[in-house]
C-alpha cells in the first residue's frame, strides 16, 4: 500500500513506545482509533501484522491496555480513545532462517474495526521524544540482523544476513580487540577504522583462520579528539577493494569502556562504533517524587575522574533549575533536582517546558547528560502530581528530556475529557456571588489591566475571593490571588461560580457565559495592526467571521484607550456592546513612576547612572521566539557600558526560544509586568508593538526600528495608519540609525516635539492615574444592575 493512500485514510495510529523484548520479540506500543468524522464509536478491534513487498503477512499478539494519556493529544472531542491502546508482540523466528545477504525488507501495518467498517494503514505517526524515537537493531548469532526504522513508509524492519558481524569485543590496555565472524565468499585480509571525516587508523593486529578474524587496534593512533564533544569511529574489513562494515551480534560487551572516554557500542542500524567522548557518562535511573516538595532524583555511572561530575542542571527555553549534589565518587553519582523555586509570596513550581540536563565538570567543562540504553525503554512514562506534571523522556539526539507540563490529572486533559468536564461543572454550577476570575495573556504571566483591576478590587472588596487563571503553577501571583490552572475543573468550577470574568485575551475555549455575569474585556493594546475581521482575508470565512463576532459580544464591557481604538474594535470584532473610553489602567503606574522604576531597576541589579534602553520588538507570525532583528547584544556592545538593554520580547514568545545572554543586555522577557519595565527605561525601541502607545503615557522618547516596514505593512500583517507620518520619534531602518539616536536623546526630543505632543492628544487622551478606579466602578454597576433584573 502507498503511503499517500495510508494517509488518505480516516483513521490515526501512532507509535508511542518500541523496545526488542527478547532475542527474537519486538514489542511497540500504539494508539490506533477512527477519525472523528469517519466514526463516532471506540476501536473495538485492532490487527497488526508485518508485510512483505509480494504481501506476505505474519501477524503480531495484540493486547489491549487503559492508557488515559492517550486523550492528551487526541482532538476528538466525541471518543475516549484512553480505550484505544494497544500493545503489539513481533516474533521474528520465522523470518531469520531465508535472510540474505541483500535483506528483505517487511512493514508494520495495522487494521481498525468499529464493528461497521473496517480500514488498514500503516503506523503513519510516531512519538520522536521516546524510546519508539530511539530504535534499536538486534543481532543474532547466526549472523542475521534485524534493524527496525521510520521511513516515510512508517515502522519497517530490514531482515539482513551481515557479511562481518563481531561476538566479542574488550579493551585491553591500549588495545580493542574485536573476533568477527565472516560469512559467505568474503575473505578479508585489512581492518580499518574509519571516522566522519574519513580518517584512517590500520589495525595492529589481523589473523584470519576460516571464517573468524581477530583483529587489534592501538587506540593510542587515534588522532586527538576535535572540538567536538563525541566523535564516533567504525570498523571496516577489507577483501581488496571490497568492504564490509562490521556489525554488532548482541553479545553482551565486557569490559567496553574505558576511562579515557573510548566506548564501544552498536548504533541503531547495528553497526559496530568506536565512540569517543569528551566525558564519559550515562543516567541510569531517573525518579520523580511529589513529596515533600515536587523533585527529581538522578543516579547514573561514569568512567574516569575527568568524567565525574561536579554540578547539574536543568536546562530550559527561558529559565534553569540547579540540582543539589547528593554524591559523586566510585564511578556513580546521583542529584536530587527541586522542582520549586521561591517568589515574593512562597515557593512556585518551575516553568512548564521541556528541560535538558546539563552537566559539568571539575574542568568546567560541561556536556549534556545521555540516558543509558536500558534506560530508554522505561522513559515512556508520565508522573502526576498537585504541583506539575512530569514525563520523562529521550530527545532525538539521544539527550535525557524531562517535560514539565502543568498539574492537571488524566481525566483534565485532551478534548474528549474538557468536553465531559464542562459540562458536569455547568450542570452543578453553584450560584452566582461575588467572586473574581482574572486571566491575563492566556495564564502566562499574570500582568497588564486584569492585574491593575486585581488590586482595585483588593482595595474596594477585600473579602472578594480573587481567582487567577494560570498556565502553570511557576506564575508568580500578588498576596490574595487564588491560583487555578487554566483548563482544570478548578479554572472551570472558579470561572462558573464567578460573578465577574476579566481578561486581556479571549476567554477560555468553549467558556459559555452566564447571563447574570460581567465579563470584562481590557484587551491588550491600541491597534495599529490589523485586527480580528480586518485582517486579510477574514471576511471570506463565515465560520470565523461567526466566531469572532459570538465571543465578542460576550463582553458586557470593552475597555478603549482612545478614539482610534474605540473605532476599530467595534468593526474588527463587529462588537455592538458597551465600550468603556477610560484609558487603560495597567497605564496608572505610570503617571508617578519614579518608586516603581527605581525598584525595578534595584532588582536588575542594574547600577546608578546607566542609561535603560528598553527594547520591545512584536511577534512575527514566521517565528516563535523574540524577533531580536536589532541584535541587541551587538547593540549593547557599541553602546559601550554607560548603557544597559533590557530585551522585552512579546507574550507570545514568553514559553518559547531562549533568553539572549549578552554583555550589557538583560532579557526581560519572563519579567511579569511591563509596566514596571517602561517606568525603569530611559527610551524606549520598538517597532509595530502597541507598547508605542503606553510608553508615551510616560512622555520619554521613543525610537522605532523597521527594517522590515515595507514586507510587514505591505504584503505582510498590514497596518490601520501610516506610522512614518504620525510617529513620535525617529524611524530606523538601520542598527547604526537607532545607535545614533540613542546617543543624542535630547536632540531626538527636540526634533520630534510637536509629533510627541499631537501623538499623545490622539492616542492618549483618556489615560490618567485614576483609569483602574473607573473601570472596576462600573464593573460593579453592571454587576448590581445584573442582580436587580
Amino acid at each position: 500500500m502507498k503511503n499517500e493512500a495510508a494517509l488518505a485514510l480516516p483513521v490515526r495510529a501512532e507509535l508511542r513506545a518500541a523496545k526488542w523484548t527478547g532475542a527474537r520479540t519486538f514489542t511497540i506500543k500504539l494508539w490506533a482509533y477512527f477519525l472523528p468524522e469517519a466514526s463516532k464509536s471506540a476501536t473495538t478491534q485492532l490487527e497488526v501484522w508485518l508485510q512483505d513487498d509480494e504481501g506476505r503477512r505474519s501477524h503480531a499478539l495484540v493486547r489491549k491496555y487503559a492508557e488515559p494519556l492517550s486523550n492528551e493529544r487526541s482532538l476528538n472531542p466525541v471518543l475516549d480513545t484512553s480505550t484505544c491502546a494497544f500493545e503489539a508482540v513481533f516474533d521474528f523466528e520465522g523470518h531469520l532462517p531465508d535472510a540474505t545477504a541483500q535483506g528483505t525488507v517487511v512493514t508494520a501495518y495495522v487494521a481498525i474495526s468499529d464493528g461497521s467498517q473496517r480500514q488498514e494503514s500503516t503506523l503513519t505517526h510516531r512519538y520522536r521524544w521516546g524510546s519508539a524515537g530511539a530504535l534499536d537493531a538486534c543481532g543474532h548469532s547466526n549472523g542475521v540482523q534485524v534493524v527496525p526504522s521510520w521511513t516515510e513508509n512508517g515502522l519497517e524492519f530490514k531482515i539482513a544476513r551481515r557479511i562481518a558481524l563481531a561476538h566479542a569485543a574488550s579493551f585491553a590496555g591500549d588495545e580493542l580487540r574485536l573476533w568477527i565472524k565472516s560469512n559467505g565468499r568474503f575473505a578479508p585480509d585489512v581492518a580499518i577504522l574509519k571516522d566522519d571525516a574519513e580518517r584512517e587508523v590500520r589495525a595492529s593486529f589481523f589473523n584470519r583462520e576460516g571464517t573468524w578474524v581477530e583483529i587489534a587496534f592501538n587506540v593510542a593512533d587515534l588522532p586527538d579528539l576535535g572540538p567536538n564533544t563525541r566523535e564516533s569511529w567504525r570498523v571496516y574489513l577489507f577483501s581488496g577493494e571490497t568492504s564490509r562494515l562490521v556489525h554488532w551480534s548482541n553479545v553482551s560487551m565486557e569490559h567496553s569502556q574505558r576511562e579515557d572516554g573510548l566506548r564501544l557500542t552498536s548504533g541503531p542500524s547495528g553497526v559496530m562504533r568506536l565512540d569517543r567522548l569528551q566525558h564519559n557518562l550515562e543516567a541510569n535511573v531517573v525518579d520523580f517524587y511529589a513529596l515533600p516538595i515536587p523533585h527529581l532524583t538522578i543516579s547514573g555511572s561514569y568512567w574516569g575522574e575527568k568524567s565525574r561530575p561536579t554540578a547539574l542542571c536543568l536546562e530550559g527555553a527561558r529559565s534553569s533549575v540547579s540540582a543539589e549534589l547528593v554524591t559523586s565518587a566510585g564511578g556513580q553519582f546521583v542529584f536530587s533536582i527541586p522542582l520549586t523555586s521561591h517568589s515574593g509570596t512562597g515557593p512556585i513550581s518551575v516553568a512548564s517546558g521541556g528541560y535538558r540536563v546539563g552537566v559539568y565538570f571539575g574542568d568546567e567543562s560541561y556536556d549534556r547528560l545521555r540516558p543509558a540504553k536500558a534506560l530508554v525503554g522505561e522513559l515512556y512514562k508520565a508522573h502526576y502530581s498537585e504541583d506539575l506534571n512530569i514525563r520523562l523522556e529521550r530527545s532525538p539526539g539521544n539527550e535525557l528530556y524531562i517535560n514539565v507540563s502543568p498539574p492537571m490529572a488524566p481525566s483534565e486533559l485532551g478534548e474528549y475529557n474538557q468536553r465531559k468536564l464542562r459540562a458536569s461543572i455547568r450542570k452543578a454550577a453553584e450560584p452566582l456571588n461575588d467572586c473574581f476570575y482574572f486571566e491575563s495573556w492566556f495564564g502566562k504571566n499574570f500582568s497588564d489591566s486584569p492585574l491593575a483591576l486585581f488590586h482595585a478590587a483588593k482595595r474596594r472588596l477585600p473579602a472578594a475571593q480573587l481567582f487567577v487563571s494560570v498556565a502553570d503553577l511557576s506564575v508568580p501571583l500578588p498576596e490574595g490571588a487564588t491560583p487555578v490552572v487554566r483548563n482544570s475543573a478548578k479554572s472551570w468550577k472558579a470561572l462558573a461560580k464567578s460573578k465577574y470574568v476579566i481578561t486581556n485575551c479571549w476567554a477560555p475555549s468553549e467558556f459559555e457565559r452566564h447571563p447574570d455575569q460581567v465579563f470584562v474585556q481590557t484587551w491588550h493594546g491600541t491597534p495599529l495592526k490589523l485586527l480580528g475581521l480586518d485582517r486579510p482575508g477574514s471576511r471570506d470565512k463565515p465560520s470565523r467571521v461567526a466566531k469572532i463576532e459570538r465571543e465578542a459580544n460576550d463582553w458586557s464591557l470593552l475597555i478603549s484607550q482612545n478614539p482610534h481604538s474605540t473605532e476599530v474594535f467595534r468593526r474588527a470584532y463587529g462588537y455592538a456592546g458597551e465600550i468603556l473610553e477610560s484609558g487603560y489602567p495597567r497605564n496608572d503606574a505610570l503617571f508617578d513612576a519614579d518608586v516603581l522604576g527605581g525598584q525595578v531597576r534595584e532588582a536588575l541589579k542594574i547600577a546608578p547612572g546607566k542609561t535603560v534602553v528598553l527594547y520591545a520588538p512584536t511577534w512575527r507570525e514566521d517565528k516563535t521566539a523574540t524577533p531580536d532583528l536589532i541584535q541587541a547584544g551587538e547593540m549593547a556592545k557599541e553602546l559601550g557600558p554607560d548603557f544597559v538593554v533590557l530585551l522585552r520580547g512579546h507574550s507570545v514568545s514568553l514559553r518559547r526560544g531562549q533568553n539572549v545572554e549578552a554583555v550589557g543586555v538583560i532579557d526581560v522577557t519572563s519579567f511579569n509586568d511591563t509596566s514596571g519595565l517602561m517606568a525603569a527605561a530611559d527610551v524606549l525601541v520598538t517597532d509595530y508593538s502597541s507598547i508605542m502607545f503606553d510608553f508615551s503615557v510616560t512622555e520619554k522618547p521613543v525610537i522605532f526600528f523597521v527594517p522590515d516596514w515595507d514586507v510587514y505593512t505591505g504584503s505582510g500583517r498590514g497596518v490601520y495608519f501610516d506610522l512614518s507620518v504620525k510617529a513620535p520619534g525617529p524611524l530606523c531602518h538601520t542598527r547604526d540609525t537607532v545607535i545614533e539616536a540613542l546617543r543624542d536623546l535630547s536632540g531626538c526630543r527636540r526634533l520630534h516635539k510637536e509629533a510627541y505632543v499631537a501623538w499623545r492628544k490622539e492616542f492618549n487622551p483618556w489615560d490618567n492615574p485614576n483609569s483602574s478606579e473607573t473601570v472596576f466602578s462600573r464593573l460593579l454597576e453592571l454587576g448590581h444592575n445584573h442582580a436587580k433584573s
